[in-house]
Order: C-alpha cells, then sequence, then structure tokens
C-alpha cells in the first residue's frame, strides 16, 4: 500500500519580522560564528540617520541575503553570483531601517574555505562609508524556534513570511513534497526539518522518512524568502 495525500493548500501563518529575539548590540556586523550560531539565518539591522538612497555595499556576504529599506523589499545578494551591492532608493522618512536577512547555506571545509564564516563577514556601507551601530538577531530556524512560533494574526505582505498547512493520511509511508511552486526557503514536517529548496533547481522535492509522519492529522510549515502568498503543493510516495 503507498501513501496518498491530496493538495496541500498551505496558509500565511506569521512571520519573522513578528518573532525576532531579543538583538544582539555591536558596531560593526558579527558573523555567525562570533555569535555562536552554527547554521540558519541572521538578521542585520541598522538606521539611517537622514534620507539616504545610494551604493549599499556588503563586503563578504555569506551566503545569500534579501535587502529591506523602511520594511519595504529591494532586492537579494547572493555569494554564488557575486552580488554583493545593491542600490537603495532615496527612503521617505527620517530614520529608515536597512534590515539585511542572511542565510548560511552550508560549509565548505576544504582549500582556502576551510575556515568558512558566515552572515557578513566584512563591512557594510553606502557609498563608501561604513554603517556602524547594528542590531543583530539569531535566527538558528531550530526545532525551539519553529516550537516557539506564534502567529501573527494579520495579514502580512513583507517578504519574509512563514506558512502553515496541514494534512491528513490514513497510513504513512516514505514521500516526496513536492516544493516546485515556490521560491526559496526551508521546509518542516511535523517539527522535522526537511532542508532548503531554490526555484532554480535541484533541489525542489524534499525527502520525508516515514518515521516524519503519522497517520492522521500532519503539519507542514514553509519558510519561503520571497514568496508573500502561498501556493498548493503536492506530495507523492517515493518508490522502493
Amino acid at each position: 500500500t503507498s501513501i496518498r495525500v491530496e493538495m496541500i493548500y498551505p496558509a500565511q501563518f506569521t512571520s519573522i519580522w513578528d518573532n525576532l529575539p531579543e538583538p544582539v548590540n555591536a558596531e560593526k556586523p558579527l558573523t555567525f560564528e562570533e555569535l555562536n550560531q552554527d547554521y540558519g539565518f541572521m538578521l542585520y539591522t541598522t538606521e539611517f540617520g537622514k534620507k539616504h538612497g545610494g551604493l549599499l555595499k556588503v563586503e563578504g556576504i555569506h551566503d545569500y541575503a534579501t535587502v529591506f529599506l523602511g520594511g519595504k523589499y529591494i532586492g537579494y545578494l547572493d555569494r554564488r553570483e557575486a552580488i554583493d551591492t545593491i542600490r537603495l532608493p532615496e527612503s521617505s522618512v527620517d530614520n529608515a531601517r536597512l534590515e539585511i536577512l542572511v542565510e548560511a547555506m552550508g560549509r565548505i571545509n576544504y582549500g582556502p574555505y576551510i575556515h568558512d564564516r558566515k552572515g557578513i563577514t566584512g563591512n557594510v556601507t553606502i557609498d563608501d562609508q561604513p554603517l556602524l551601530q547594528w542590531q543583530i538577531y539569531k535566527l538558528p530556524m531550530d526545532h525551539q524556534f519553529i516550537y516557539d512560533l506564534r502567529s501573527s494574526r494579520k495579514s502580512v505582505n513583507k517578504p519574509g513570511i512563514i506558512f502553515r498547512g496541514n494534512f491528513s493520511l490514513a497510513y504513512t509511508g516514505d514521500t516526496f513534497f513536492n516544493l516546485s511552486a515556490y521560491k526559496k526557503g526551508v521546509v518542516w514536517v511535523n517539527g522535522h526539518n526537511l532542508g532548503r529548496y531554490w526555484d532554480i533547481g535541484p533541489q525542489k522535492l524534499l525527502y520525508c522518512p516515514k518515521s516524519y509522519i503519522r497517520p492522521g492529522l500532519n503539519e507542514i510549515i514553509i519558510f519561503d524568502l520571497h514568496m508573500t502568498d502561498p501556493e498548493p503543493l503536492d506530495a507523492f510516495p517515493a518508490r522502493n
């Protein structure tokens, strides 16, 4: 007998922005290692003292980041593509908040990368002027973090949203979840981390072992870096 799952229809549940821990204050950005975090995400925030646009440069972005100014998504930075600059529009308000949400995507442990630090590993500048006085939020996305998530109880339009859906099973088995309708993020089933997906490939199907799911009601949580509206997804049995 093989597992059979109907389409799953997740909904907005909460957002990173509504589940931030207490920040660490630092003059300059600190790496994951300096803050004793091994994996996950880290949010770096600071404020401009005046209305200001310009060229934002983030030295040593490890590995991928989404950038926001005044709560609005501006674009992304990507170590893989050597994208470490982005043009910021002039803010419409004084003291606009700059937010850089950084994802660690795995470590390289050979050759010149043997000490591969994560997060922002260098300086952050606007038109070559350093930005100082940062608040840094540790987001390991571990089991405890997911367990403690609380609903935003409102519709959120700022990327960084966590979707949640339920599905029911009459019996269980090894399963693949199809995330091809989503952009870039991480998936959990019943609190178990299934891994990352990315619409550029190759990882769009995530394997879920039988031991992670149960007869009856199950929960899937999707954290997507770019999407603000959920899409349906399906699951199908892993073939022997």
